[in-house]
């Protein structure tokens, strides 16, 4: 591991691990500029601090996108997910990262419902340039600040 991402690491894990033991916690955006460690942070804190990583990188999965076309239920994008990613999604053991949700706003705009109908899976999103993608969520419905944590990373 390059010595930068050890200190990247230790400067936001007190936040990660704070994050993770709050009893209503809202999902976690992680934002930041490209190629500032974003996935690499919440990868190693997956790994380290959860049975299960679901990783859903919306960037480069087209498919995966589509499953935020229909209705926004929870529970039907959870089971989606376990077919497409091949894995279980269970609440308290599975950490579920939205890698590159600026990439489909429906899928920022599902983050309210996740805190709403199943607040005890722990959900984090990360991607750059996320004020645009939220001002556009905003304006079809939820938006993104009123219903997630926010945690910024830079060099």
């Amino acid at each position: 591991m390059p010595p930068e991402s050890r200190h990247m690491l230790r400067f936001i894990d007190d936040d990660l691990r704070r994050w993770q033991d709050g009893t209503r916690r809202k999902p976690l955006i992680l934002r930041g500029a490209r190629q500032v460690g974003k996935t690499w942070s919440i990868k190693e804190f997956g790994k380290k601090r959860f049975e299960y990583l679901a990783l859903v990188d919306l960037e480069k999965n087209q498919a995966l996108r589509k499953l935020f076309d229909g209705d926004l239920k929870v529970t039907r994008i959870c089971s989606d997910l376990e077919v497409l990613l091949q894995q279980k999604i269970t609440p308290g053991k599975t950490l579920l990262f939205f890698d590159e949700i600026q990439a489909c706003s429906r899928a920022i705009t599902a983050l309210r419902y996740f805190y709403e109908e199943m607040p005890e899976l722990h959900v984090v999103a990360a991607g750059s340039l996320l004020e645009f993608a939220f001002e556009e969520s905003s304006s079809s419905s939820a938006g993104g600040n009123w219903c997630a944590n926010h945690l910024t990373i830079g060099v």
